[in-house]
């Protein structure tokens, strides 16, 4: 998007020289005794919009191949994402290491179940009273919730 308005603001920079050359050629055309050095557009100017156009067009040229290349590069991404993850297992396989299988993933949790009970720590008189009021808030909310949608149901029926 950013390219895009970019690539038209360069192009209206673009066309504003032109039209600037224009009336330049046009009033000299106009008024033959006055001087054409002072009416002409610089040498540097000139290189300005060469340039300012050869970018705009680079830019063009790039976007029409940006759609071919991006789906390409996500072929070769898909394609080198199978060919690491192959290569993993294979090197598992030689280093003997266990594989994801259901055992495997019940030890790791059970470990991680273990570091996160080493970490945490026995609440306070003040924070178990606000988590106990907090929960029964929250239950006493539910089944009133409840109790509407039974009171609804029955009316309605």
């Amino acid at each position: 998007m950013e390219e895009n308005k970019e690539i038209e603001e360069m192009m209206k920079e673009v066309e504003e020289k032109k039209v600037e050359k224009e009336k330049n050629e046009e009033t000299i055309e106009e008024k033959p005794e006055e001087k054409k050095v002072e009416t002409e557009p610089s040498e540097t100017e000139n290189k300005e919009t060469i340039k300012t156009e050869e970018i705009v067009e680079e830019k063009q040229e790039e976007q029409k191949l940006t759609k071919a290349e991006i789906k390409a590069k996500k072929r070769e991404e898909k394609q080198r994402l199978k060919e690491e993850k192959k290569r993993r297992k294979e090197e598992a396989k030689a280093r003997k290491e266990p594989q994801e299988t259901k055992l495997f993933k019940l030890k790791r949790f059970i470990k991680e179940c273990r570091r996160v009970l080493k970490v945490t720590k026995k609440p306070d008189k003040q924070e178990f009273l606000t988590i106990v009021k907090v929960s029964a808030l929250g239950m006493a909310i539910i089944g009133i919730i409840g109790f509407l949608i039974h009171m609804i149901k029955e009316l309605l029926l």
